[in-house]
């Protein structure tokens, strides 16, 4: 243990951030320390926060460095939170990386992205948040390890269509929704509504289906009702700004790309929307299925 707590810290002091929050999740996965998990976490979200607005331009290394200390610091005082706890990481990978497995030593995740931005109603930025999605996974560690297909302007047949023949592991839905339902096109193009009734029995035919994301406004209830059938379902409980589901999908893909669980993925969509739409008073709501239970 103490080597592992000596590796770590000599780390930090090298400025090997990614390194260390590597090790020191392998570590708290196996253990029961949720809160500490999830704080580091938190940190790895600001992390890649920080390297996306250095490659984006709008900040610079330089800029950044402060942002680089203060993660250190905090994984520093994680770091000794996991020593007063006793924490054994005998087991854990010694402050290196994992690498990530090849496609022959797991299966491939198909992700179903379906956009729907009807002529009838307000555009939003659904081009944005799959950019956002396929950036994420393409410079992932695991990026072999998904195979993203998009879907646009789904109409109620292309919708059973590409959930049968495509047969995927997760759907993301990105679009509108209303209190009565989600909303996909009819064949003139305008908004028609998918009642709850028919969301229910359309996922009851499925059970190979690892998670929902429902990025799409009032789609909460719709959540619930598919997570009879699915073991993790993501939706929104209210009307969502753009910019909240776009950051909440970097987040959450980024995590599924580095290996993380739905659930630290979900996490890790928070923490990206808490950090950059520090005022957003609605955001997703992570319903585990009844299989998960």
């Amino acid at each position: 243990m103490a080597d592992f707590y000596a590796q770590c810290e000599k780390q930090l002091a090298q400025g090997k951030l990614n390194e260390t929050i590597e090790a020191m999740l392998n570590c708290l996965n196996s253990t029961p320390h949720t809160s500490l998990r999830d704080s580091v976490i938190m940190q790895s979200a600001r992390i890649a926060e920080s390297n996306r607005r250095i490659r984006d331009g709008i900040s610079d290394p330089s800029n950044e460095s402060r942002t680089r200390n203060m993660v250190r610091m905090a994984l520093m005082t994680i770091l000794r939170e996991m020593k007063d706890e006793g924490i054994s990481c005998g087991g854990a990978v010694q402050g290196e990386v994992t690498p990530p497995a090849t496609p022959t030593e797991r299966e491939i995740r198909k992700i179903l992205f379906f956009g729907v931005n009807p002529k009838n109603t307000r555009r939003i930025r659904i081009d944005e948040e799959v950019r956002e999605i396929e950036e994420e996974l393409t410079k992932a560690n695991q990026r072999d390890g998904f195979e993203l297909t998009t879907k646009w302007a789904i109409r109620s047949r292309d919708l059973q269509f590409n959930m049968v023949n495509y047969n995927p592991d997760i759907i993301h839905f990105s679009g509108h929704g209303e209190k009565d339902g989600i909303l996909i096109e009819d064949k003139n193009g305008l908004a028609k509504i998918i009642t709850d009734d028919a969301i229910e029995l359309l996922f009851s035919m499925f059970n190979d289906i690892q998670c929902v994301v429902l990025n799409a406004c009032y789609t909460y209830e719709q959540a619930k009702l598919i997570s009879q059938f699915v073991p993790f379902v993501i939706g929104l409980p209210r009307k969502v700004k753009d910019t909240v589901a776009i950051q909440f999908s970097i987040g959450f893909y980024m995590a599924l790309g580095a290996g993380k669980d739905y659930k630290q993925a979900f996490k890790m969509g928070l923490a990206m929307v808490k950090m950059e739409v520090p005022n957003a008073e609605v955001i997703p709501i992570l319903i585990e299925g009844e299989s998960t239970t």
